[in-house]
C-alpha cells in the first residue's frame, strides 16, 4: 500500500464516527504502516473490528498496535492472522490484555510464533483468543 497512503487513511481514521470495521486484508503492510494504525488506534473511540490478515507485519508492528491497546477502549476484534510476528510481538500484545478490558478476540494464527515463553507449546498455528466476562471471575 505505501507509507503514505497508510498515514493519510490512518489520519482520516482518527476522528472517523461511522467506521466501526476495518478490513486491511492481504496489502503489503509493513512495521512502519503498523505504527501508522496505531496512532489511528490511540485516538479513534468508534472501530470495533479490525483485519490486518496476510500481511507483512512483524515485531515492532505488533509492538506498536499493543501500545494504541493500552489506551483505545472500543476495539472488540482484532485479527493479525499470517503475518510475521514472532514470540516477541505475541508476548508484546499478550502483556495488553492485561489492562485492555475491551478487545474480546485476538488471532495471531498462522504467524512465526513457535514456542512463547510460559505457554502450552502453541506451536506455528499460532493461536486465536476468545475472552468473556466471565472469564474475568
Amino acid at each position: 500500500m505505501g507509507d503514505e497512503a497508510m498515514k493519510l487513511i490512518s489520519k482520516a481514521l482518527k476522528t472517523d464516527t461511522a467506521l466501526t470495521n476495518l478490513a486491511l486484508n492481504d496489502i503489503g503492510i509493513t512495521d512502519t504502516e503498523a505504527e501508522a494504525i496505531s496512532d489511528m488506534l490511540k485516538a479513534n473511540t468508534n472501530l470495533k473490528e479490525l483485519n490486518l490478515v496476510s500481511n507483512s507485519i512483524k515485531d515492532k508492528g505488533a509492538r506498536a498496535i499493543s501500545e494504541a491497546l493500552k489506551l483505545n477502549k472500543t476495539l472488540t476484534h482484532l485479527n493479525l492472522a499470517f503475518n510475521k510476528i514472532s514470540e516477541e510481538g505475541a508476548e508484546a500484545i499478550s502483556e495488553v490484555l492485561r489492562v485492555n478490558k475491551t478487545l474480546t478476540m485476538l488471532s495471531l494464527s498462522c504467524n512465526n510464533i513457535t514456542k512463547a515463553p510460559n505457554s502450552n507449546n502453541i506451536g506455528n498455528k499460532g493461536c486465536l483468543l476468545y475472552t468473556s466476562d466471565a472469564a474475568d471471575e
